[in-house]
């Protein structure tokens, strides 16, 4: 289900369109991943991802438990590295979320 909110602003008519979370798009499975090579380091906290970024080196990967991160500071990548990633350890695209402070 779709409802609107209308907002008019100097004439001009806003239409703002919320979807209810029931009827959202079903989860988005991420295409199958080889196993990573090299290092693999696993983490499920905020403070384990920065440790992880901040002591990443070539051919590791991070592996992020699902749930919603929300970042204390940037993440920053020193250096120059080599074959590193970071993947959702579910294989659903939707199960991690890195939040940052911000405005829209």
């Amino acid at each position: 289900m779709i409802t609107t909110d209308r907002k008019t602003l100097g004439g001009l008519t806003l239409v703002v369109a919320f979807a209810a979370i029931a009827e959202s798009a079903p989860a988005r499975s991420a295409a199958a991943l080889p196993a990573p090579p090299g290092s693999v380091v696993n983490v499920s906290t905020e403070a384990q991802l920065q440790n992880a970024v901040a002591q990443l080196q070539s051919n590791t990967t991070i592996l992020v438990a699902p749930g919603i991160y929300t970042l204390t500071r940037t993440l920053y990548i020193n250096g120059t590295l080599t074959n590193v990633a970071r993947r959702g350890s579910s294989g659903n695209a939707d199960d991690v979320m890195l939040q940052g402070p911000g405005d829209f």
